[in-house]
């Protein structure tokens, strides 16, 4: 059976179709599922340090109380080839509830490109919790002093992974749409090599996840020692683009557009960018392997159940990502395999941009 086929399968699975879900796994069931004295492996298929770290360790702090018999979590950090080794090696594990893959924007982005060496299928396997984390971009004070400034200057630098990552991607599809222009630099190793670019001023705009921004940027720009451009911001409930309540106070691409032209944004360029908030809204996200029977499933769905109203966990939230939802249970499995895929007509406009403007060959 072809993959994309499973992936259809398993969404009714998620909707609780008995009869498809034994068409999906042939894992034995598991009743009463209890993980005392064993280790759960979160995998995280970046370096320790950025948003995507950050997230994993402060969330599973936190998950393994509610989790059954309270195992012990152990972050694995797998990174290369801009997540997609590390997030094969999740898809591929084994579905016994022990290793779980935790995502970036990059992850989904790859997932939709379906760049080469991606082996893994997000929308086979199953979330179990998803909190928004968009993307803010940034630059110093001596080549902008206010968003509109960068439609005037021919002096940004930008620099990360790849185009088609997720901090890259966002960029290029800002690019696209707002119409600026910029040199831009790709090779780097994560988003911390990114970042120390910036700092060593290889680069001087800088990107980063909202996460990885408050944890590592934020007093730059409280001492106004950088200036921010423009934030991706997230999807509310009907798709509509909004400002994410924990990036700075700063215009959403699709905002931008507006300001400049005085008119809303539309056509494919815009399409594009709309789908990569969409992975934005949904990147940061914890999923267990296609084949997890449904009791393990279960199990880990009560347990954010019981994360996402602990007081503990929400404070600490709220400082990693203030004002952030937490996505979960059958809304979240509802909504997210839609978001992680594109309608082929528009998948070919961006392979058309990427291989014709950064060079980059997906097949």
């Amino acid at each position: 059976m072809h993959k994309r086929a499973i992936g259809f399968l398993s969404a009714l699975c998620i909707a609780g179709t008995a009869f498809m879900c034994s068409a999906v796994s042939s894992t034995p069931a598991i009743a009463n599922p209890n993980f005392k004295g064993k280790a759960v492996k979160f995998i995280v298929p970046f370096s320790p340090g950025g948003g995507t770290d950050t997230f994993a360790r402060i969330t599973t702090k936190h998950m393994r109380q509610f989790i059954p018999g309270k195992p012990k979590t152990v972050i694995r950090n797998a990174p290369g080839g801009g997540s997609v080794i590390g997030a094969n090696m999740g898809y591929k594990a084994k579905p016994n509830g022990l290793t779980l893959l935790v995502t970036s924007g990059s992850t989904v982005m790859e997932n939709i490109l379906r760049s080469k060496g991606v082996e893994y299928y997000l929308e086979t396997m199953h979330p179990i919790y998803s909190a928004p984390s968009g993307l803010i971009y940034w630059t110093s004070p001596e080549v902008i002093k206010e968003p509109l400034d960068i439609f005037d200057t021919d002096q940004l630098i930008f620099g990360h992974i790849s185009p088609t990552g997720g901090t890259g991607s966002l960029f290029v599809w800002a690019k696209e749409l707002l119409g600026f222009t910029s040199k831009d630099i790709w090779g780097y190793e994560g988003g911390s090599a990114a970042r120390g670019a910036f700092h060593q001023g290889e680069v001087n705009i800088g990107g980063e996840s909202t996460i990885g921004f408050n944890s590592s940027m934020l007093s730059y720009l409280d001492k106004k020692e950088i200036v921010p451009m423009f934030q991706s911001g997230i999807l509310d409930e009907n798709g509509n683009v909004i400002r994410e309540p924990a990036a700075p106070d700063v215009p959403t691409v699709a905002e931008l557009y507006e300001m400049k032209y005085g008119k809303k944004p539309s056509g494919q360029a815009y399409e594009a960018y709309k789908l990569i908030v969409g992975t934005r809204t949904y990147g940061k996200a914890m999923l267990l392997p296609t084949e997890t029977p449904a009791e393990v499933v279960a199990a880990y769905d009560q347990a954010v159940t019981e994360m996402i109203v602990d007081k503990g966990f929400l404070a600490d939230a709220e400082k990693m990502n203030p004002g952030a939802p937490h996505f979960s249970g059958a809304s979240l499995k509802k909504s997210y395999p839609q978001s992680v895929a594109a309608p082929p007509e528009l998948l070919e406009f961006m392979k058309k941009v990427y291989r014709e403007k950064y060079n980059a060959t997906l097949e």
